[in-house]
């Protein structure tokens, strides 16, 4: 069973899981994949094109010319760091009080180097094809993301860490996982929730490329030691029925 049969039998995502692909040179973009400016007709930020390719099966491409978000491309390596960014005055004032406060905020930020890579294809696991993807993006309730923390924790035990600040979760989802290798579950931020449409009950939890066979073990070792989801009710008890129905019980027995 592979990462996509395990996912929809074991812990059924009501959009399409994704692979994320990160690109060392743009000519490593396939024919498939819709590039928003070129193809869409407008600049997209990353939780849009997340949002796009979880719920239509569409396989997109991001260059820097295709987003319209300035954080992700300083955070994804894809423009240059400004000081304006850097003293925090982008933050200040809607998500920090203090220039202080601001700065701290994006300095914690997971960034990639500039330069590092030159974009990334978010596709649907199952149009993925022969691409080797850096990692794996999976929407689910907060019972569906406790699964896949279950399975992750399978064989090695432990716990899973992660950390948010309500803001900038494409960092969080792809940024932290490549630099870190290791599974997170992630809080959407409010740009997500607003531009990627992502439901309030919705998380998401990110699985390292290399990951994805002990996840699909710990699936399926945790679904037989009765981990599952939807997760089964207690319903092995005899319930309370109104009087009259007790009424009605007490007849039919004396009948």
């Amino acid at each position: 069973m592979n990462l996509a049969e395990a996912l929809d039998y074991y812990v059924r995502p009501h959009t399409f899981p994704l692979a994320i692909k990160l690109l060392n040179v743009t000519a490593e973009i396939p024919a498939d994949a819709r590039l928003p400016l070129r193809d869409l007709g407008f600049k997209s930020t990353i939780c849009q094109a997340i949002g796009i390719a979880r719920r239509t099966g569409w396989k997109i491409a991001l260059r820097e010319d295709d987003m319209s978000c300035p954080f992700s491309l300083i955070v994804f390596g894809l423009a240059k760091s400004v000081s304006y960014y850097e003293e925090g005055r982008a933050c200040l004032g809607m998500y920090a009080e203090t220039l202080e406060a601001a700065q701290l905020s994006e300095a914690k930020t997971p960034k990639f180097k500039y330069g590092q890579y030159k974009g990334l294809i978010v596709s649907p696991i199952f149009k993925a094809g022969d691409m080797k993807p850096d990692l794996y993006l999976v929407f689910g309730n907060s019972a569906q993301t406790m699964r896949l923390t279950a399975a992750a924790l399978y064989k090695t035990g432990g716990r899973i860490e992660s950390s948010s600040s309500a803001r900038i979760d494409c960092a969080d989802e792809i940024v932290q996982t490549q630099l870190s290798r290791n599974c997170h579950y992630v809080l959407p931020c409010y740009g997500d929730r607003m531009f990627g449409l992502t439901s309030d009950d919705e998380m998401i939890f990110t699985i390292p490329y290399e990951k994805a066979e002990e996840i699909v073990e710990g699936l399926q070792g945790t679904y037989k030691n009765g981990i599952r989801y939807p997760i089964p009710v207690f319903m092995r008890n005899e319930v309370n029925l109104p009087e009259q129905y007790n009424k009605l019980m007490n007849i039919l027995e004396d009948e």
